[in-house]
């Protein structure tokens, strides 16, 4: 599998376990890179940040409305939030709370989508890609400005 095939395979697993139930940063893209104890750890964090971002963005996940304090935050100011406290980011933090605490759902737009193409289900979790659905979601990405052509939250910004 490509590079970017297996950053789409990952997006597509995440997306849908957001369906099924509510995740974490520490979650969402439990394999790409190795996940949060694999050797590009960095890599993974950063990625984490990415998907987060693009996908508040396009209004496919948001917070959980239990958690207020978080849910009233724009995504530009909770992944900035999530980078700063990144473990893998940034040596200087100890405690990566955050990254644990704040809960992550899907939207009724993403509950949408994904029984569209059939993937509501924890077997369609571990299926292969499905072409359609990530298309469908990268042209979202790309509408709104935050396609994987941009390099949203760098981690030299």
């Amino acid at each position: 599998m490509s590079k970017n095939q297996d950053i789409f395979r990952a997006y597509q697993a995440s997306l849908i376990y957001a369906c099924l139930d509510d995740f974490t940063a520490t979650s969402a893209l439990h394999n790409l890179y190795g996940g949060q104890d694999g050797k590009r750890a960095q890599d993974w964090a950063l990625a984490t940040v990415r998907f987060i971002y693009r996908n508040l963005v396009v209004g496919l996940i948001q917070v959980s409305p239990h958690q207020p304090s978080f849910h009233e935050m724009s995504p530009e100011g909770l992944c900035e939030l999530l980078r700063q406290n990144a473990p893998h980011l940034n040596s200087a933090v100890e405690n990566a709370d955050l990254w644990v605490s704040v809960l992550f759902c899907a939207t009724p737009l993403l509950e949408e989508l994904v029984a569209r193409y059939h993937l509501l289900s924890w077997s369609a979790f571990s299926a292969p890609l499905n072409i359609l659905f990530s298309n469908e979601i990268r042209e979202m990405y790309r509408l709104r400005g935050v396609g994987f052509e941009k390099d949203v939250f760098n981690s030299d910004e």
